[in-house]
């Protein structure tokens, strides 16, 4: 947190795991508040990201949903997920017919273990915001719409526990299996919502060029929602960098585009060996330490002035 807020950094987006807690609430609670007391100490804003990857480890490398659901339906993986049993879950998801190994609503579930969570960390100084779920997976055109009765289940349980202050973010939802991906597709994540008021929209942007932030721009519009973009980088493909010139460009557009924020993605003590632009950290005697991508970043905030 002292390196973030050494290079100028004012916001980070934390993820935190349903997966994690099923296995460890008490450490899960360690780590959590950990984090939060030094973002605090270095007044430093904290997003914090129900964040899902590949769906859950139950299914090979992911994180995200607990064992406790996925063993339910499909046998444990190893490696890259097995996508027929991705899309099977999420049909499951947006269908509100998963079930836990007990035969409880996962829905239920899903939302029990978040009011938990915000109702221990929301007095909590750093806590600004707070992720209903990292990039909800769409295998079917209907699902963008069902997207929008889950997120009115959400927030109808969550904005009570809330503070004034907090705000709820709505992430792009990933489009899977070849389904076409709009503007309006995405909205319809929003249709039946009674009150906007404190959601903000999150963009992921791989990389943010001009037609990305036009898409983006052409979503929230209509609804007048803030823009942030919660992840963006260089791209995802093999073998992709992130340069100096890459990165004062991209900093420079979210500046002139009048987004409310965005996070470079990631910070982590996982070296991938896959995406050399996502290491913007290493490891030097068992310490994490910033790599040359952070350093650019650094001097574009200090630069460009927000």
């Amino acid at each position: 947190m002292k390196i973030f807020r050494q290079a100028g950094i004012r916001t980070i987006r934390v993820p935190f795991y349903w997966e994690s807690y099923e296995r460890n609430r008490q450490e899960f609670y360690k780590d959590l508040f950990h984090i939060l007391e030094q973002a605090s100490i270095n007044n430093l804003q904290v997003v914090l990201d129900n964040h899902q990857w590949e769906t859950g480890s139950w299914l090979g490398w992911g994180l995200g949903f607990p064992n406790s659901i996925l063993s339910v339906y499909y046998p444990k993986g190893s490696g890259q997920p097995n996508y027929d049993h991705v899309r099977d879950f999420w049909f499951r998801f947006w269908d509100r017919t998963a079930r836990d190994s007990n035969g409880r609503d996962v829905w239920e579930l899903h939302v029990e273990f978040f009011k938990e969570v915000v109702t221990l960390t929301r007095d909590h100084p750093a806590v600004v915001a707070y992720e209903i779920l990292n990039e909800p997976e769409v295998w079917r055109k209907a699902d963008y719409f069902k997207i929008s009765q889950y997120n009115a289940f959400m927030l109808g349980q969550l904005r009570p526990l809330a503070r004034s202050w907090h705000r709820f973010v709505i992430s792009w939802a990933l489009p899977r299996g070849g389904v076409t991906d709009t503007a309006g597709r995405q909205r319809s994540q929003f249709a039946g919502l009674p009150d906007l008021r404190d959601l903000i929209y999150d963009g992921h942007a791989y990389p943010p060029n001009h037609f990305r932030f036009s898409y983006f721009r052409s979503i929230v519009a209509p609804l007048g929602l803030p823009l942030w973009i919660g992840e963006f980088n260089s791209g995802f493909t093999a073998g992709v960098t992130l340069g100096k010139k890459q990165l004062f460009q991209y900093i420079r557009r979210f500046k002139n585009s009048g987004v409310c924020g965005w996070q470079l993605w990631k910070f982590d003590y996982r070296f991938d060996s896959n995406i050399p632009a996502f290491n913007l950290a290493r490891i030097i005697n068992n310490r994490i330490k910033p790599a040359e991508p952070f350093y650019h970043l650094a001097e574009a905030i200090s630069t460009i002035k927000p």
